[in-house]
């Protein structure tokens, strides 16, 4: 693959990243608005600019499958064909492939998805008649919602039971059908628990006519369930099937939204507003002033008649430098943030999904979407808001029935909502649930073990037991939740970014998790190491490799102690002596060593241990401390312990 073809193919995946998230709100607007024009419109755009830049990069097989996609929008914008329940899917599961086609790519991979099976499947939506659809929309079958029994159904799986579809026919003659059901679903009962049944009690059981009806049953069926069936006079064609529980329906399992967790915009791209890239030339303009100033006084060095007038000069120049640069790093600070409706905008597809596999209707509405936050921030932020999301789902929204039960609507909202005051950025996780119930956490708790009977807590702080790492009021864990690690890991992540957590709740009102933000972050990526008895984060930038040397390999020069590497003897600084501490090191044979380059110039950090390798938010050091002795920042880690960032510039020139 030459040069000119890959650059093509970082084009493809950034236009594609870009429009698939697009693809994915609209997608969850057509399942509600199926014949809004505009959306339709706006679907069918996609898919055209899709196919296009998919066939400039020689993927002749996506482009095939978008091209079909595109006819089936074509006919229903004009309406030649219906929208129906399997073009959704469809539709969506062209987001997925696309999606799993970027990260191949991203990993240097070709595309292996099979693109002719869905090309197939919108080939044969758009050969399909109306009148074949008015036909099967007459013959549509009564069905049961098995997801509204999905725990039931894995916990009596679980049990080596299984779910049937039971059906069944009264004899015309008998005249009160209800009652002949009645003694059917009992001795039926005794093999099992029928779940569902249809029809329901109506008119229909007074017909003089036979009637045909349906049973959603668990448990087990077998000889003796039969023999007990044909005992039941009037009762004929009894038959059974096991039924397909298809879960989660159209919710992928966990692992397509931890996909989604770790990719799924760009990280190595940001668009940057003309206006802010006229600002950092204009400030590269003043620098180069600035250098021809300062070059004007190097050659006119001799005409000073001493080194107070030289200093008297130079002190206009070097506080515009110092201004400048200051003016050129919060430039590159304003171009990092952008809209954090780049991280709302990601949750239309997860919240759909999630609501589907859990049987509950969702609305997600999103406010404050032009606030801005850094770009690593977004990535860094948008797990634990995930996580937020499922929890408010889960356990916060009720299902549809319980929500009218309620005196609610049947669909529930969930918001998502930034804003900023004085400096700091808040961001809202809002349901209108059923509320968090304090009670079931201190009975959760006291049963666990976390909290003594006998202790007084208040509601608030039994609420913040759900940060605890595996605690959960869920009794049992499924695919999408309830094994406890979700609000720990919200907590963690939150601590990293410098910020904290509330969670404010009222009983059938809903619950509101509040996240607040440093509104400025700037956010890098270290090492965490073990190194002069305390925890510190290292840059990654000057890291140059990591090795172990052995101790008689350490020599002294001239008081400076070195090691050899590869032909060159680089200086070595040992961690405790350069930073003062009371630390000893264990004696062992060997040394772990990190070799720095910084300035052109190359050298070794002894440390005690590698941690681990992780993005922080860098805050500079308090007053009066500044930049002290190779040390220029701070920050907090996950476990709230402080860490101080090494200056590895500092130390190259203290050498």
């Amino acid at each position: 693959m030459d040069i000119d073809l890959k650059e093509y193919i970082n084009i493809f995946i950034e236009e594609s990243a870009e429009h698939i998230q697009e693809l994915d709100v609209l997608l969850v607007d057509l399942e509600k608005n199926p014949k809004d024009k505009k959306i339709l419109k706006k679907v069918y755009r996609i898919m055209h600019t899709l196919k296009g830049i998919s066939g400039i990069v020689g993927f002749n097989d996506l482009s095939s499958m978008l091209h079909s996609a595109e006819t089936c929008m074509d006919m229903l914008m004009n309406a030649e064909i219906t929208f129906n329940t399997e073009i959704t899917e469809a539709l969506f599961e062209i987001s997925d492939v696309l999606k799993n086609t970027i990260e191949t790519l991203r990993g240097g991979g070709k595309p292996d998805q099979d693109f002719g099976a869905l090309s197939d499947r919108f080939a044969g939506f758009v050969k399909k008649r109306p009148a074949d659809r008015s036909r099967k929309k007459a013959a549509v079958p009564q069905h049961f919602n098995l997801q509204a029994y999905d725990e039931k159904i894995r916990e009596a799986q679980a049990l080596g039971l299984k779910p049937y579809i039971l059906s069944f026919v009264i004899d015309k003659k008998e005249e009160v059908k209800d009652s002949r059901r009645r003694i059917l679903f009992r001795r039926i009962s005794r093999h099992g628990e029928i779940l569902d049944y249809l029809p329901r009690r109506t008119d229909d059981y007074y017909t003089k006519e036979e009637l045909h009806i349906k049973a959603l049953f668990l448990g087990a069926v077998g000889d003796e369930l039969l023999a007990d069936v044909q005992r039941v006079d009037r009762i004929t064609d009894f038959a059974y099937e096991e039924a397909a529980v298809k879960r989660a329906a159209p919710a992928p399992k966990p692992h397509a939204l931890d996909k989604e967790i770790k990719s799924f915009a760009d990280k190595d791209t940001i668009k940057v507003k003309v206006e802010k890239l006229d600002n950092l030339l204009n400030f590269a303009q003043e620098l180069t002033i600035l250098t021809l100033s300062f070059q004007n006084m190097f050659d006119r060095i001799y005409d000073f008649s001493s080194i107070e007038d030289l200093a008297a000069e130079m002190n206009s120049p070097i506080d515009s430098l110092s201004k400048t640069t200051q003016n050129i790093h919060q430039e590159i600070m304003r171009i990092r943030m952008i809209p954090i409706a780049n991280l709302f905008q990601r949750f239309h597809r997860p919240v759909r999904d999630i609501a589907a596999g859990f049987g509950k209707k969702v609305t997600l509405r999103i406010k404050g979407e032009d606030e801005e936050i850094d770009k690593n921030a977004i990535e860094l932020l948008f797990e634990p808001l995930l996580h937020l999301v499922r929890n408010a789902i889960d356990h916060g929204i009720e299902t549809p029935a319980e929500r009218l039960r309620a005196g609610k609507h049947e669909e529930a909202t969930l918001e998502l909502r930034s804003y900023s005051r004085q400096n700091r950025l808040y961001i809202e996780v809002r349901d209108d649930g059923r509320g968090i119930d304090a009670e079931r956490i201190r009975e959760k708790a006291i049963r666990l073990g976390i909290i003594d009977p006998a202790m007084d807590i208040s509601r608030d702080k039994l609420i913040e037991l759900i940060y605890l790492s595996s605690f959960s009021t869920k009794e049992q864990a499924n695919e999408l939740a309830g094994r406890g690690m979700g609000m720990n890991i919200v907590a963690e992540a939150v601590k990293k970014l410098g910020g904290e957590i509330t969670t404010h709740t009222e009983k059938d009102r809903g619950t509101t998790f509040l996240i607040s933000l440093p509104s400025t972050m700037e956010i890098i990526s270290v090492l965490i190491i073990k190194a002069g008895g305390g925890i510190y984060a290292l840059p990654l930038g000057p890291i140059s490799e990591i090795l172990d040397i052995a101790n008689d390999e350490i020599k002294t020069v001239k008081n400076n102690e070195v090691f050899r590497l590869r032909e060159s003897v680089l200086p070595l600084v040992k961690f405790e002596k350069h930073f003062e501490t009371d630390y000893i090191p264990p004696v062992n044979g060997s040394t772990t060593v990190i070799v720095l380059e910084s300035e052109n110039r190359c050298f070794g950090l002894t440390v005690d241990e590698i941690l681990r390798k992780q993005e922080v938010v860098a805050k500079p050091l308090p007053e009066p401390f500044g930049t002290s002795n190779g040390i220029n920042g701070v920050t907090v880690l996950g476990d709230g312990s402080v860490a101080l960032i090494i200056d590895v510039n500092t130390l190259v020139k203290q050498l």
